[in-house]
């Protein structure tokens, strides 16, 4: 007798605090493990400290039926230092090149536009829309993915 069996429904990978991963996933064939990109199989839904980059999220029922869903962790550093040392002289979003309609703003402490980026320019130097080179200090950043959540921190640029 062959029976069949829906694969597991995977309705949700949320990255929660920078770079843990937690999936959410249904199936009638309990109990389900978790991989990804084949690696770390486990029971548990979580996965803490996952590194930057994009993944395929493979969901396994007790039947051996599977379903995959990628996901990226991003890398958002928060401070840069554009000084001329070569190190840390330009602030890039790891993770975010998988998405080429992508765009950065960066504001002022003081709500406005400094300067922006999207496409395959993902990286700041620290530099505002004219060039100059910005003071030290705390800016807002947001990046938008179409079809995707806002996502808003803080960058310092410290300068010595």
């Amino acid at each position: 007798i062959v029976e069949y069996s829906d694969p597991p429904v995977i309705s949700n990978i949320d990255v929660q605090n920078g770079n843990d991963v937690v999936v959410q996933a249904e199936s009638e064939s309990q109990p389900l493990s978790y991989s990804y990109n084949d690696f770390r199989k486990q029971s548990s839904n979580t996965f803490l400290n996952v590194p930057d980059g994009k993944y395929t999220m493979t969901v396994t029922d007790a039947n051996g039926c599977t379903s995959s869903k990628d996901f990226v962790v991003f890398f958002i550093p928060n401070v840069i230092t554009p000084n001329g040392d070569r190190f840390n002289n330009t602030w890039t979003i790891a993770g975010l090149d998988v998405y080429p309609d992508a765009s950065v703003q960066i504001f002022s402490r003081y709500g406005k536009l400094v300067a922006s980026y999207s496409g395959k320019n993902l990286s700041w130097d620290g530099m505002n829309h004219m060039g100059t080179p910005l003071a030290s200090d705390d800016y807002t950043y947001v990046v938008k993915i179409p079809g995707r959540q806002e996502i808003r921190g803080k960058v310092s640029v410290k300068r010595r």
